[in-house]
């Protein structure tokens, strides 16, 4: 193990998430982005973070989907399986029509722009929300949610479409704030080091 995780030249042990980033490395969640590099600070985009949910959750489904996949675009077996345990709803990646059957396998409308939109802490929050809930990990109380808004500093700047799930995953631990104040800073974009973070608590549960 530690010399699978040695081969990461840009991640020292000072890290704040090195231990994070070793795990998932070790456990296969995350992988490096070659020539040694783990590239801890990278953005990762909503699909890039698909891929690694439907990977621990879904791997079924997303075989099942490759097999009837006729594009040439590897990812979209993910978001296939992603959509069809409601991962998208409420997100960019949430295009498909009320009627359509998500038993169904359905290919034509993502394009390789919706797959590399970079993944701000909304979006991660919405679809942290849809997981839980489809994984059935437990629902927050009025109490919880309540603590939870209470912690977040930044909490009436948040839009309300992201309020519910915002303090759904801070009551679940699965997000925190991002400095000493408690801001939540929905805006900002997701690093491959948080994303490790999070597939940790995941795999976890």
């Amino acid at each position: 193990q530690a010399a699978q995780l040695e081969d990461f030249t840009d991640v020292s042990r000072d890290h704040w998430a090195y231990s994070y980033i070793s795990k998932a490395a070790y456990a296969d969640l995350i992988s490096g982005i070659g020539d040694g590099k783990f590239g801890p600070e990278l953005p990762v985009s909503s699909g890039q973070f698909l891929v690694m949910v439907t990977n621990l959750f879904y791997h079924n489904q997303v075989e099942e989907f490759a097999k009837r996949n006729t594009t040439d675009d590897w990812w979209r077996p993910y978001l296939g399986a992603a959509d069809k345990y409601s991962l998208l709803t409420q997100t960019e990646l949430d295009i498909r029509t009320p009627s359509w059957d998500r038993n169904d396998y359905w290919q034509d409308d993502w394009t390789e722009a919706h797959f590399n939109h970079k993944l701000d802490r909304y979006t991660m929050a919405m679809i942290l929300r849809n997981l839980n809930g489809m994984q059935h990990w437990g629902t927050t109380t009025q109490a919880e949610l309540k603590m939870a808004r209470e912690k977040i500093a930044d909490w009436n700047t948040i839009p309300e479409k992201y309020q519910e799930a915002v303090a759904c995953v801070y009551a679940r631990g699965f997000l925190s704030g991002v400095d000493k104040a408690g801001n939540f800073a929905g805006d900002q974009t997701m690093t491959r080091a948080q994303s490790a973070v999070i597939l940790c608590k995941l795999a976890d549960i």
